[in-house]
């Protein structure tokens, strides 16, 4: 079974976060020149930035970056200090980074210039000085187009070709707001790389087929109007046999997504939110107990594990329940034998492979 690549429907584009410091929080930035040095922190006084995230394809970057910060004090060596004076930092350039939707934590690896109106030619710079850092933050929305995010670059840096290595942390609280942003799907239950590994059908009965046949979904803020039409299904990236027939709200951001009918076996069915391009991802590998995407005998060892409780090796009911009896017991360990060797009317799954969740998280 191929596994699927990550759909993301034309009209899904990435949200740009314009972003402004929180002055109510104390944002700053620090160097640290190691034992024997005291900490050199300076408050930042202004900063503004765009964010842009993809959560289809959980994806980050910082399109630009502007900040005021107070002066920092630098050791001369000699007990003394020098001022950098007011410094402006901008980003030079900016590496798209990560995202993820789950979490709403981003990475990001920048250049940044700095720009100061103190006196360092002592330490041999001039304005600009570059410094390359890592960026990385957390996303929070109050709204579909609204919320806080709080970030930290660091990175290490040099003074005198090495005769005074420092390390750097800048840290600001920002609010922002978004003019294109979309309610997406934060978090899916089951999650997203779930796999289900009961019996694909009940063998006395050929007309009962078992397999998940609903999502519940949870946006990022609660969307305005959600319908089952908002929802594409496939495998494979073509059009699946089920449906989402009916998206039902449980609270503001969740919503009980109900199919025509079951999962297919042996495949991951995903589950597009169009207006997003975000995805949740249902898996049904008969015998896949260890939910790795392929069915073998291993997962015998982890079905026993998971019954005896020894080896760390515990499992949600949907991966153990293989008999589909409603719960987890010794007839779960012959059925699954069955199942990997094809005995009686099922095929064999023994070796089949679904491969990773193809959503991204």
């Amino acid at each position: 079974m191929a596994v699927l690549g990550a759909v993301v429907p034309a009209g899904a584009v990435p949200m740009v976060l314009e972003s402004q410091q929180d002055t109510a929080k104390v944002s700053s930035f620090t160097l640290d020149f190691g034992p024997g040095f005291p900490l050199s922190s300076a408050e930042i006084a202004y900063t503004t930035f765009d964010l842009q995230i993809d959560p289809a394809t959980g994806s980050a970057q910082l399109l630009n970056y502007y900040q005021e910060v107070d002066p920092l004090l630098l050791p001369d060596g000699q007990g003394g200090s020098v001022s950098t004076g007011n410094m402006t930092i901008t980003i030079l350039s900016s590496e798209s980074g990560t995202y993820s939707r789950r979490t709403g934590v981003f990475t990001t690896q920048d250049v940044y210039q700095i720009e100061f109106d103190g006196d360092l030619s002592a330490f041999g710079i001039t304005s600009p000085f570059y410094l390359p850092g890592s960026s990385s933050g957390t996303v929070g929305f109050s709204s579909v187009s609204a919320g806080t995010t709080a970030m930290a670059w660091d990175g290490q840096g040099e003074l005198l070709n090495g005769l005074f290595p420092f390390e750097y942390t800048c840290s600001v609280d920002s609010t922002f707001d978004s003019t294109n942003a979309t309610a997406f799907v934060a978090t899916a239950e089951p999650a997203f790389d779930a796999i289900d590994a009961g019996i694909p059908f009940e063998p006395n009965d050929a007309a009962v087929e078992y397999g998940w046949d609903g999502n519940r979904v949870t946006f990022n803020a609660p969307p305005v109007g959600v319908a089952a039409s908002d929802f594409l299904a496939e495998v494979d990236e073509l059009p699946a046999d089920v449906q989402v027939v009916d998206a039902s709200g449980v609270d503001a951001k969740t919503f009980e997504l109900d199919l025509n009918g079951p999962v297919a076996p042996g495949a991951w069915t995903v589950l597009t939110h169009v207006p997003s391009g975000t995805t949740a991802c249902l898996g049904f590998l008969p015998g896949d107990v260890d939910g790795t995407g392929t069915a073998n005998a291993s997962d015998v060892a982890t079905l026993i594990e998971a019954l005896s409780g020894v080896g760390g090796g515990e499992r949600p009911l949907f991966a153990t329940d293989i008999d589909r009896s409603g719960s987890a017991g010794p007839a779960d360990i012959t059925m699954l034998i069955d199942l990997l060797n094809g005995a009686g009317a099922f095929d064999p799954w023994n070796g089949v492979s679904i491969g990773a969740s193809p959503c991204q998280g």
